[in-house]
């Protein structure tokens, strides 16, 4: 059995310091992709406090962690945060279609996303290394059914999966559809915080 701190959404904030949607403490401008569209920030992690919360350095200490990713009410763009190990889809991505941006607390705190924010709850969970997990969780553990991954082990470490479906917006469609599997990769060593990590999706 492999342990996992599923993330779920929950109208009462337990202090875990993870959050859906809403804004940001950032010392950028909020990201657009190359087509000039703002990105959606999916998630926030206040990185000390989730650390407490699960017991284990998973996260960079002191530092907001923000997972932004392209999504569009008006276009098919799951094809430009897709990567199942091919180099020119990574390349594709890390030209802006999803951003993973380390900052400070006293950062100004900017809100320009497509959905406000939602509480998350966080709580141990025992998985079976046989399973597929349908949901969001942080871990260091790859889980089953992440394809491709192979070619960020020596930079990146795995840090967290993200189901689009639960996240309550567009039912469910944040990452292109309900049934998207996002996953974050933070960088072993991170020298720009405006680049430190990648974070892609996958659909079964």
């Amino acid at each position: 059995m492999d342990t996992v701190y599923q993330l779920k959404a929950n109208t009462a904030d337990d202090g875990s310091g993870v959050v859906f949607g809403g804004g940001t403490h950032i010392a950028f401008p909020w990201p657009v992709n190359p087509l000039g569209e703002e990105l959606a920030l999916v998630v926030t992690i206040d990185c000390s406090v989730l650390n407490h919360k699960i017991g284990e350095e998973l996260f960079p200490a002191g530092k907001v962690l923000s997972v932004f990713s392209t999504y569009s009410s008006d276009r098919y763009f799951l094809d430009d945060i897709t990567f199942h190990g091919d180099s020119e889809e990574l390349e594709h991505i890390s030209k802006g279609y999803s951003r993973v941006l380390l900052s400070e607390k006293s950062d100004d705190f900017i809100n320009e996303n497509y959905f406000g924010p939602i509480s998350v709850e966080v709580t141990k969970r025992e998985v079976n290394s046989e399973d597929f997990p349908a949901f969001s969780f942080v871990s260091k553990v790859i889980p089953r059914g992440l394809i491709g991954y192979g070619v960020l082990d020596d930079e990146y470490y795995f840090a967290a999966q993200i189901y689009s479906g639960d996240i309550p917006f567009d039912e469910g469609g944040i990452l292109g559809l309900s049934d998207a599997t996002g996953y974050l990769f933070l960088r072993k060593r991170i020298d720009d915080f405006s680049n430190a990590g990648v974070f892609f999706i996958q659909v079964s």
